[in-house]
């Protein structure tokens, strides 16, 4: 098993009992091998709030405008969709924000 930790920035850790500018952590175990499609598809499956404001139910991919980077690397997924994580990785997800 791989060991994986999860952070949802301020933006959208709100909606996932995060208050002002916190960040929600969770972590999270998959198989070996699992890829960073297969750790969202698994949380989108277990948790609907993850599934309501990260997952596009049309296309069953991350919302556009909410990003993810892997150990400080943004990712750009329609081009690395198949990266697999390796145990203590960070995944953090947030969003687009605009203003100045």
């Amino acid at each position: 098993m791989v060991k994986v930790r999860i952070e949802i920035l301020p933006g959208l850790s709100e909606n996932f009992g995060g208050k002002g500018f916190e960040t929600v952590s969770f972590f999270k175990e998959v198989n070996e091998g699992s890829t960073i499609i297969d750790i969202i598809n698994i949380l989108s499956i277990e948790n609907q709030t993850f599934n309501n404001f990260i997952i596009d139910n049309k296309t069953n991919k991350i919302k556009p405008g909410i990003f993810m980077i892997l150990n400080d690397q943004l990712l750009d997924l329609s081009k690395e969709p198949s990266i697999k994580v390796k145990n203590g990785d960070i995944i953090k997800l947030f969003p687009l924000l605009d203003g100045g």
